[in-house]
């Protein structure tokens, strides 16, 4: 019975403290294009893609292999074109859109997945 428990709070300890791992892939003239991080086979934390010039163009984020945090993509011009938030994979909160000089030009505002209220 002892090992039994013993195995039991191995296999238990193993996967509440799976191992978060990251991914990078380059452009052709080694630049950073994608960073992912998982946890085991799902993607789980930050993950971030950049142009082949280096800019960021978009920071996302994930819980468990959904979509969960703030979202955030931007121009070639370095402007934020779009801020959102997903939780467990649904649309929730603010959803904002910008224009190319850093306008705000649209919130939308999610609860439940379902759009509450839109301002143009």
């Amino acid at each position: 019975m002892k090992t039994i428990l013993i195995i039991f709070m191995i296999f238990c300890f193993t996967n509440i403290n799976a191992q978060i791992n990251e991914k990078y892939s380059y452009y052709g003239n080694h630049q950073k294009k994608e960073l992912n991080t998982f946890k085991g086979d799902k993607l789980h934390g930050i993950s971030i893609a950049w142009d082949s010039t280096g800019n960021k163009i978009a920071e996302v984020s994930f819980k468990d292999g959904l979509k969960d945090g703030k979202w955030k993509i931007w121009y070639e011009n370095k402007q934020l074109a779009y801020e959102f938030h997903y939780k467990r994979g649904e649309k929730t909160g603010k959803w904002k859109s910008y224009d190319r000089e850093g306008n705000l030009i649209n919130i939308k505002d999610y609860e439940n997945q379902t759009l509450h209220k839109s301002d143009n």
